[in-house]
């Protein structure tokens, strides 16, 4: 292994240190988690998958904005994340 340094904001900070402590790893840990779940996902191409679905994501949710919850980027970011689970199991 090779150290190395990286910038992170306090959020992400303060986010990666409760995840660590709920999971009971090191932050380096899910850092390296991290690291692969990128370059695996550039590497097979799901990227463009995932940006198409979100641009789908957020057109339906423009095209219906005020007719219900009021999305965060956040919550968006967990639709997709969900709705990538459920076509992986189709």
């Amino acid at each position: 292994m090779k150290r190395q340094n990286f910038f992170v904001d306090h959020a992400q900070l303060q986010a990666l240190k409760r995840v660590a402590a709920l999971e009971r790893v090191f932050i380096a840990e899910l850092v390296r988690e991290g690291i692969d779940c990128v370059i695996r996902d550039r590497m097979s191409g799901s990227r463009n998958e995932r940006a198409q679905l979100k641009a789908d994501l957020q057109a339906y949710l423009k095209k219906y904005a005020g007719k219900g919850p009021e999305r965060t980027a956040e919550g968006i970011e967990d639709l997709v994340a969900e709705a990538r689970e459920l076509s992986a199991q189709t």
